[in-house]
């Protein structure tokens, strides 16, 4: 719920407590990785809405947070589809290895 009302930091702790009390609590691994996510697209948003003189000044940088981002996001969702192997999970995974360009994590999937 925390996450739906964007207080990610609450979202985060919750989740969080939840994998200290079961690793293997899929739900709360995908939610965990979705906020990572989350907070890459609004990285993403910032750098389209870039102009060329915003971009060369902090645009590199802003692509590394968002790629670190999406490395924090990976460990969770491979484990949410470690414990249930759902499509929406898959779909995922194969979408933040492209981004990642980790071409055999996605042959492993396929």
């Amino acid at each position: 719920i925390y996450n739906k009302l964007k207080n990610t930091e609450k979202a985060r702790f919750n989740f969080t407590k939840a994998l200290e009390l079961d690793p293997n609590y899929a739900d709360a691994n995908f939610m965990m990785g979705f906020i990572y996510l989350d907070e890459s697209d609004a990285l993403s948003k910032i750098l389209r809405d870039m102009t060329g003189k915003e971009y060369q000044a902090k645009g590199k940088q802003m692509e590394a947070k968002r790629e670190e981002l999406y490395k924090k996001a990976v460990p969770y969702f491979e484990k949410s589809y470690a414990v249930i192997p759902e499509e929406q999970v898959k779909n995922q995974l194969i979408e933040l290895y492209k981004r990642l360009k980790m071409d055999d994590k996605i042959k492993a999937l396929k």
